[in-house]
């Protein structure tokens, strides 16, 4: 009998080993390509959020207040500006869709709080 040689027995607990540690670094991957799936959803997502709200800044003129979507509340005419309803292309092949939130600031009837929310669904990959 040979003492050096490898039994299969040791081959197969080795194998085991082997697919054990192979298995729980898969998993390791797999939950890391998730996260960045989701961490570029939500970097575009906030490009687009700054996107919409630019145009918005142009808006902001004493003499026009009352006349643009910044003077109405809860964004009516903000829906109908031709300037914000254009949808750029997304980078990652995912429908955003947005809302915006136009309010009066606490205490002030001058002053106008925007909220522009990007919604999304993750893909399940």
């Amino acid at each position: 009998m040979n003492a050096k040689a490898v039994t299969l027995l040791e081959n197969l607990v080795s194998l085991v080993i082997l697919m054990l540690i192979v298995s729980g670094m898969v998993g390791v991957f797999i939950a890391g390509r998730k996260h960045t799936l989701h961490s570029r959803s939500v970097m575009t997502a906030g490009e687009l959020g700054r996107y919409y709200l630019t145009p918005m800044q142009d808006l902001v003129r004493q003499d026009t207040w009352n006349s643009n979507c910044l003077g109405t509340k809860n964004g009516a005419a903000c829906e109908s500006d031709p300037l914000l309803s254009v949808l750029p292309v997304s980078p990652n092949d995912i429908a955003y869709t947005r809302a915006y939130q136009i309010t009066d600031a606490p205490g002030s009837t001058d002053v106008r709080r925007v909220k522009v929310i990007i919604s999304w669904n993750e893909p399940t990959e």
